[in-house]
């Protein structure tokens, strides 16, 4: 048995240079949700274990498709949980459910981003809802390090 590949696949493959595009606009968008993800593991490891609502590893599950979608929802609920308790033994002062509405808006935000037509707008939304989110994490993560 011989393996014959055809001129037509060979003819359709993918250059070297259009790989590399491929390549650079996928890590233009992933980089970021690494660096997201990895605040948010940072900040869970930064709170005492009896206060974290989840493991810090398990952020990384928002990598998974499709079962990101619910994920998101858990995940920024448990932060925002774990958070609000290491202030509060910690006596740091916070606004109840800290970094979570910006956190839901984002979710929902994200999910409304697949509705034609209101998918720019909510996408849009979504992606500045995130990175409000990203900051408000990160600012609790760096006030619970300051005072270890």
């Amino acid at each position: 048995m011989t393996l014959s590949i055809s001129p037509q696949l060979l003819l359709s493959a993918p250059s070297g240079a259009e790989f590399l595009v491929v390549l650079t606009i996928i890590g233009i968008f992933l980089l970021p949700c690494i660096f997201y993800l990895i605040t948010l593991q940072n900040t869970l490891k930064a709170i005492s274990f009896e206060n974290r609502q989840m493991q810090p590893g398990n952020v990384w599950l928002l990598l998974i498709p499709v079962f990101n979608i619910v994920w998101q929802f858990i995940l920024v609920s448990k932060v925002s949980q774990s958070i609000e308790l290491e202030c509060k033994k910690r006596n740091i002062p916070c606004e109840p459910q800290p970094a979570y509405t910006v956190g839901l808006v984002f979710c929902i935000a994200n999910c409304v981003s697949w509705i034609p037509l209101l998918g720019w707008i909510a996408g849009l939304a979504g992606l500045v809802c995130w990175i409000l989110h990203w900051v408000k994490v990160a600012e609790y993560k760096n006030k619970f390090l300051v005072q270890i």
